[in-house]
């Protein structure tokens, strides 16, 4: 967060996050269909390597643009 962040202003603030989908059905699991997840929480930005081999276990994990 930048010092001098007044939330009263206003101001536009992007922040880039990594999300991870919990329990998301494995059909679901492919680039398209997080992508179009991603874009319901912001910007999508990347996909882990391991989320589009399914080689994580966890959930799918993504960067995202937030604003």
């Amino acid at each position: 967060m930048i010092s001098n962040f007044n939330p009263s202003k206003g101001q536009d603030i992007n922040i880039q996050v990594w999300v991870r989908l919990v329990d998301l059905r494995e059909t679901l699991w492919n680039e398209v269909a997080i992508n179009k997840i991603a874009s319901c929480i912001g910007v999508p930005l990347a996909t882990y390597f391991r989320t589009l081999h399914r080689e994580n276990i966890d959930g799918p994990r993504l960067q995202v643009i937030v604003n």
